[in-house]
């Protein structure tokens, strides 16, 4: 299992497909999320805006894992909120929630994902095609993390 600094890395040099050492300042969000972080779009633009980007528009590794820090320390969302917010739609506590119910809620309030996105990663964690996530998985595919 790879550490955090390697994961950050891994993920950079993927983002970095020119191999100039540098990544498109654009491309954060997507790298914080790959790294399991759930920054707001309101976050990722607050980090880009301190960004030290050379050339302009332009981020190093260094600056891509210390705003990662930044971004893995101040982030509203944390693995207990998310799960908290899953848990509404599990009121028999049975550890399934139905993959319709969670699309709606995150493509129609506050932060709304898109569809396709939703979509996308729902398909990962609803394997057998019926409709229902195992809470279990998705917060590990989520965060990464056991719980």
């Amino acid at each position: 299992m790879l550490s955090r600094s390697e994961e950050a890395k891994e993920i950079f040099d993927i983002l970095d497909r020119e191999h100039a050492g540098a990544i498109d300042i654009k491309e954060l969000g997507r790298g914080l999320r790959a790294q399991g972080l759930n920054p707001t779009e309101e976050e990722v633009q607050s980090l880009i805006k301190e960004a030290e980007q050379v050339p302009i528009g332009k981020i190093q590794y260094i600056e891509f894992q210390r705003l990662t820090e930044k971004c893995r320390s101040t982030s509203a969302t944390n693995p207990e909120d998310v799960m908290k917010f899953f848990e509404t739609f599990d009121p028999n506590h049975e550890g399934f929630v139905n993959a319709n119910d969670i699309k709606a809620a995150l493509c129609g309030s506050g932060e709304a994902l898109e569809e396709a996105e939703v979509e996308a990663v729902l398909k990962d964690f609803d394997k057998t095609g019926t409709g229902r996530i195992d809470l279990r998985e998705l917060m590990e595919g989520l965060f990464k993390v056991s719980h």
